[in-house]
C-alpha cells in the first residue's frame, strides 16, 4: 500500500510558475461566508485551513476576497482591501508554511452581482439597464482604473504582508471582471466595450 502511494502522481510536487506545490491536492476557493461586517475572517475559517494543511493538503486557496469595500458581494464575505485585513491572515499563512503547504489568494469585485444585503452600496458594473435591471449605476473610466488599483494593493497586501504564495485573480462566474468580458453585460462604447480586446482591456 505504501509503495503504492510514494508512485502515485498525487503525491508528487508539481509547479505553478515559481512555486512549487509537494502534491497535487488542492482546497478550492469556497466563501465561508462568515467574516464580520467590516471582511474578517472568522476564526473558525482560520482554523479549518489550518488543519487542511495538517491533512497535507499541498495547496489551499480561501475563499474569494473582495478588493474594495462596495466590491462586497454579501454580507460574510471576506476582504483584503487594507493592510489590517492581510495582518489578519498572517498568523495562519505561517502555520499553513510550517505544515509545507502554499497558499494562493483569490480576490473577486462582486459588480452588479453584489447582492441585495449589502445595499448601502450602489450596484455598479460595465454597463446600466442590463437584463432588465435599472438598479446598476455604470462605471466611470475613473471608476475603473480605482478599481484597477485596488487588485493591484490588495495582491500586494495578501503577498507582502499576510504571506500568501500567489494570486488568482477571479475571471469568472458572472462577477466584475468576467461582466466586462460578456457583450450580454458589458455595452459600452468606450475602449472597454465593443471588440474582444476592449472588454479583456480592464
Amino acid at each position: 500500500m505504501l509503495n503504492k502511494r510514494q508512485n502515485s502522481i498525487l503525491f508528487s510536487p508539481i509547479k505553478i510558475g515559481p512555486i512549487t506545490i509537494p502534491n497535487r491536492f488542492l482546497r478550492s476557493p469556497i466563501s465561508w461566508g462568515d467574516a464580520d461586517e467590516n471582511g474578517f475572517p472568522s476564526q473558525n475559517e482560520l482554523d479549518h485551513l489550518v488543519k487542511l494543511a495538517q491533512g497535507k493538503a499541498g495547496l489551499i486557496i480561501p475563499g474569494f476576497m473582495f478588493p474594495y469595500k462596495t466590491g462586497r458581494v454579501f454580507l460574510g464575505q471576506t476582504g483584503m482591501s487594507t493592510p489590517f485585513h492581510a495582518e489578519k491572515w498572517r498568523k495562519t499563512v505561517d502555520q499553513i508554511h510550517q505544515l509545507g503547504s502554499k497558499v494562493i489568494f483569490q480576490i473577486a469585485a462582486g459588480g452588479i452581482a453584489c447582492r441585495y444585503d449589502c445595499k448601502e452600496q450602489l450596484i455598479k458594473g460595465p454597463s446600466t439597464n442590463v437584463f432588465g435591471r435599472n438598479d446598476i449605476h455604470e462605471l466611470t473610466r475613473m471608476e475603473i482604473d480605482e478599481i484597477v488599483e485596488s487588485f493591484v494593493n490588495a495582491s500586494v497586501f495578501a503577498t507582502s504582508i499576510a504571506g500568501g504564495d500567489g494570486i488568482m485573480v477571479h475571471y469568472a462566474h458572472g462577477y466584475l471582471l468576467s461582466q466586462f468580458a460578456s457583450p450580454a453585460s458589458n455595452q459600452r462604447t468606450d475602449e472597454y466595450g465593443g471588440s474582444v480586446e476592449n472588454r479583456s482591456r480592464i
